[in-house]
C-alpha cells in the first residue's frame, strides 16, 4: 500500500528563488567537500589508508585507498624498518618513487629479503605524513600466487564477483578432468591465489552470487548444490535441484530467488524448463518454459530488474542468434530478436552504462571459436557489434570489477586445451587489453639448417601454467613447409629463409619463433665423367651426356633448385670431346666426338629433345672432322646469308662442310660439301667483339675476292 504524498504550497517568492538558494547551498556544501572541490587545494591531504604489500618473484605489489583532495602519491621504501618521507634517504636501499598509482609495483627486488614501505598523498598545499608502515619479502617460488594468469587453466568454469570486490573462480576443465579447485582473483594486484576446493568437481555449472553474499553453486556434474562462503573461504553441500543440468543458468531476481533456466540432462536432454530457487526457505517452485529449448546460453539481470536470454543451442544442436527477456513479474519468456551472430558457451556481462557486453562463443560446425564481440542496448532492444577480444575464447568467463572493466578469463579455442589467459574490457573505450601473464615459451634449437625435402625436430618449453602444451604453424603458411604436432618440420623444395612459431595453448598472446635456412645441397652425377658437355637448357636445368672414363652414350639432368641430378633418355652413340649446342628452338645439336671402342672420330650428329627427354639422328657430316655450325649463313661479299663457324677447322680446305639451318630454306638441317670448283683461298681469323657461344670464340670464314657465293650451287 502506498502512503499519500502530503503537499504544502509555497509563496510564488518562495518558489522563484528556490534556484538560487539551490545554487548557493550546494556551492557552500562543495567547499568542504572531498571530492566536490572544483578550487585550488586548501588543505593537504590526509594519509592514505588500506596500505598492502604482496611479494613476488623479485617484486612487491603495493596497494592503498586513495584519499580526498589528493592530486598524486609517493612512495617511500627501505630494507630496514622505521621508514617514513623524511628519513628513507639515510636507511638501507632507501628510496622514494613519486606520483605514482595504486597498484604500483615494485620490481627489481631481492628475494629472501624483506623490504618495509609507507605511501604518502600529495597536492599543490603539500605531503601528507606517512601512512601506516607494511613489509613484504619477494620470493622466488610463491607457488600458491600467480600474476596476470590463472594457477590452473580452465574451461566450462565460473566467476563469481564478491562482495569484497575479489572474483571467485570455480571448477571447470583443464581439457583432460573435471576440476574442483577454486582461485580467487583480487583485481587491486591482478594476483590469482589458490583457496581450496569444491566438495565435489564440477564442469558446465553455474554460481550465483545471493543476496546474503554467500555463493550458490548449482550442477554441472549432477543435481547437486553447495555455498560458499567468502567469510570463512569455505564450502558446504546443501542439497539438490529438482533436476540434473548441465550449461544451465542461474541469475539472482530482485526479489533474492534464483532464476535457474534450460541446460541439458544426464540423457543430454536439453531442457525447456525453469525453476525458482529460494535461498530463505531452501525451495523451488516452478515457472514458464523458455523457446525454444537452449543450453550454452546466457542470462542476465538488467537494471529493470528483467532478465535477458541470449544464445546457446537448440534440441537439435543448431546454434542459436535469438534472445528472449524473461519477466519475474509475470514469470513469462518474450522473444525480442536477434544477436548480431550465432552464439554458444559465450559470455553476457551487464555493464554500468545498463548496456550488455556479450562475447566470444562458438558460430557452430567445425569453424574457429569467435573473438567477436557485440553490445546489447536495453534502451532500444538492439544488438550491435563491437571491437574484438585479443583471442578468440568460448566457455570463458566474463566479471563485471568495481572499477567497470570486464574481466575475461579462461575458456578455450575450438580444438584447443583450456586457456590460463586473461583480457580486461574497457567499456570506455571500447577496446580488449591482455593482461600481462607469467606464462613464458621458448623453442629448441632457436635456429637450423635444412635441406630441401629435408626434416628437423623442434621442442617447445612452456613455463608459468599447468597446461605446457602448444600450437605449431609456419609463418610463411603452407609455402614454408609442413610442421606436425609433434614439432616435426619438413621443408618445402624452394630454398629460402622460414619461420615455425610455438604458440601457448594455454595462453595464446604468448608465442615463440624459430629461423629455418632451407639450403641446396647438391648430389653427385649419377655416372663419373670426363669430356663431356653441359648445356643449359630453356627451363633453367641443365643436360649432361656422354663422355668419357669409358665411352657413355648416357645422359642426365641437374635440376639447380633442388641439387638432384636425375636420369633422362641416352644417346644413339657413346662419345666424349663432342659438342652440345642449344639452338634457337629449345632442342641441343650434339655433334661429333670421339669413340674410344671404335678407335676413330665421328661425324654423326644427334638432336636432343627436353620436351620428352629423348635424343634422334639427323644429318651425318661427309668427314670426320670436329665442327661446331650455328644456324646462320653468310660470307663477307655481302650476301645476306652468314656463317658464323667455331670450333676445330680441318688443314684440307678442298673439302669444307656447311650445316644448314632454316636460313639456307633446307627442310631439316643437312650437312653439305662446298664444290671443289670454289677458287678460294679459306682463312680463319677472329673477331674478338663477336659474342661468344658455348665458350668458343667466334672466327669468320673468308673467300678470295674473285671467288662468288650462290647457295643454290650447295643444293
Amino acid at each position: 500500500m502506498h502512503k499519500k504524498r502530503y503537499e504544502r504550497r509555497l509563496p510564488i517568492f518562495i518558489l522563484l528563488l528556490l534556484p538560487i538558494i539551490i545554487t548557493v547551498f550546494l556551492t557552500a556544501c562543495g567547499a568542504g567537500g572531498g571530492g566536490g572541490d572544483t578550487g585550488p587545494d586548501s588543505t593537504i591531504p590526509v594519509a592514505p589508508t588500506d596500505v598492502t604489500a604482496t611479494p613476488g618473484d623479485g617484486q612487491v605489489i603495493v596497494t592503498w585507498t586513495e584519499v580526498p583532495g589528493a592530486s598524486s602519491y609517493n612512495l617511500y621504501m627501505a630494507s630496514e624498518s622505521g621508514v617514513t618521507n623524511k628519513n628513507y634517504a639515510s636507511l638501507s636501499d632507501g628510496m622514494k618513487h613519486n606520483n605514482i598509482t595504486s597498484p604500483f609495483v615494485h620490481t627489481g627486488l631481492v628475494n629472501g629479503t624483506t623490504y618495509f614501505f609507507v605511501v604518502t598523498a600529495e597536492n599543490s598545499v603539500g605531503e601528507s605524513v606517512a601512512s601506516n608502515e607494511v613489509d613484504s619479502t619477494p620470493l622466488a617460488d610463491l607457488l600458491s600466487i600467480h600474476p596476470g594468469s590463472m594457477a590452473t587453466a580452465r574451461n566450462g568454469h565460473t566467476a563469481t564477483l564478491l562482495s569484497n570486490g575479489k572474483v571467485l573462480i570455480t571448477g571447470g576443465n583443464d581439457g583432460s578432468n573435471e576440476l574442483s579447485s577454486v582461485e580467487l582473483y583480487d583485481p587491486a594486484t591482478g594476483i590469482f591465489t589458490d583457496s581450496g576446493n569444491m566438495t565435489i568437481a564440477r564442469d558446465e555449472h553455474a554460481s550465483t552470487l545471493l543476496s546474503n553474499k554467500k555463493v550458490l553453486i548449482t550442477g554441472g556434474n549432477d543435481a547437486s548444490m553447495e555455498l560458499y562462503d567468502p567469510a570463512t573461504e569455505t564450502f558446504t553441500n546443501i542439497g539438490e535441484m529438482p533436476t540434473v543440468r548441465y550449461e544451465h543458468t542461474a541469475t539472482l531476481l530482485p526479489n533474492g530467488k534464483v532464476l535457474i533456466a534450460g541446460g541439458y540432462d544426464d540423457n543430454l536432454n536439453v531442457i525447456t524448463s525453469a525453476e525458482l530457487y529460494d535461498p530463505s526457505t531452501d525451495s523451488f517452485s516452478s515457472t514458464s518454459k523458455m523457446a525454444p529449448a537452449r543450453y550454452g546460453h546466457t542470462a542476465t539481470l538488467l537494471k529493470n530488474g528483467k532478465v535477458l536470454i541470449t544464445g546457446g543451442s537448440d534440441a537439435n544442436d543448431n546454434v542459436l542468434s535469438s534472445s528472449e527477456i524473461y519477466d519475474p513479474a509475470t514469470g513469462i519468456f518474450t522473444h525480442i530478436g536477434n544477436m548480431t551472430t550465432t552464439r554458444y558457451g559465450h559470455t553476457a556481462t551487464l555493464l554500468s552504462n545498463d548496456k550488455v557486453l556479450i562475447a566470444g562463443g562458438w558460430v557452430g560446425k567445425e569453424e574457429d571459436s569467435l573473438s567477436g564481440a557485440e553490445l546489447y542496448d536495453p534502451a532500444t532492444g538492439t544488438f550491435k557489434a563491437i571491437d574484438d577480444m585479443t583471442i578468440p575464447r568460448e566457455y570463458h568467463t566474463a566479471t563485471l570489477l568495481p572499477n567497470g572493466k570486464v574481466l575475461i578469463l579462461g575458456g578455450f579455442n575450438n580444438g584447443s586445451d583450456a586457456f590460463s589467459s586473461a583480457e580486461l574490457f574497457n567499456f570506455s573505450t571500447g577496446t580488449f587489453t591482455a593482461i600481462n601473464s607469467m606464462v613464458s615459451i621458448s623453442i629448441s634449437p632457436e635456429s637450423a639448417t635444412v635441406a630441401t625435402g629435408g626434416s628437423q625436430t623442434f621442442s617447445a618449453t612452456v613455463t608459468g601454467s599447468t597446461n605446457n602444451k602448444v600450437t605449431w604453424s609456419i609463418k610463411e603458411g603452407a609455402s614454408g613447409g609442413t610442421i606436425n604436432s609433434g614439432g616435426v618440420y619438413t621443408a618445402p623444395s624452394k630454398p629460402g629463409t622460414y619461420h615455425i612459431v610455438a604458440t601457448s595453448q594455454a595462453d595464446p598472446n604468448k608465442s615463440a619463433t624459430a629461423t629455418i635456412q632451407v639450403v641446396v645441397i647438391f648430389t653427385d652425377m649419377l655416372t663419373s665423367r670426363q669430356n663431356h658437355t653441359a648445356t643449359l637448357l630453356p627451363d633453367g636445368k641443365v643436360l649432361i651426356a656422354g663422355g668419357a672414363g669409358r665411352d657413355l652414350s648416357s645422359a642426365e639432368i641437374f635440376d639447380p633448385a633442388t641439387g638432384i641430378f636425375t636420369v633422362t633418355g641416352s644417346m644413339l652413340e657413346a662419345r666424349d670431346r663432342h659438342t652440345a649446342t642449344l639452338l634457337t628452338n629449345g632442342k641441343v645439336l650434339i655433334v661429333g666426338g670421339y669413340n674410344h671402342n671404335a678407335g676413330w672420330e665421328l661425324s654423326s650428329a644427334e638432336i636432343y629433345d627436353p620436351a620428352t627427354g629423348t635424343f634422334t639422328r639427323t644429318a651425318t657430316t661427309e668427314e670426320t672432322e670436329i665442327y661446331n655450325p650455328t644456324m646462320d649463313f653468310s660470307i663477307n661479299n655481302g650476301n645476306p646469308n652468314v656463317v658464323w663457324s667455331y670450333g676445330w677447322m680441318p688443314n684440307d680446305f678442298s673439302t669444307f662442310n656447311l650445316y644448314t639451318g632454316s636460313h639456307m630454306n633446307a627442310s631439316s638441317p643437312q650437312w653439305y660439301r662446298a664444290p671443289a670448283s670454289w677458287d678460294y683461298t679459306p682463312t680463319i681469323w677472329r673477331n674478338d667483339s663477336d659474342s661468344l657461344r658455348n665458350g668458343v670464340a667466334v672466327g669468320q670464314l673468308s673467300l678470295h675476292p674473285s671467288s662468288t657465293y650462290e647457295p643454290s650451287v650447295l643444293r
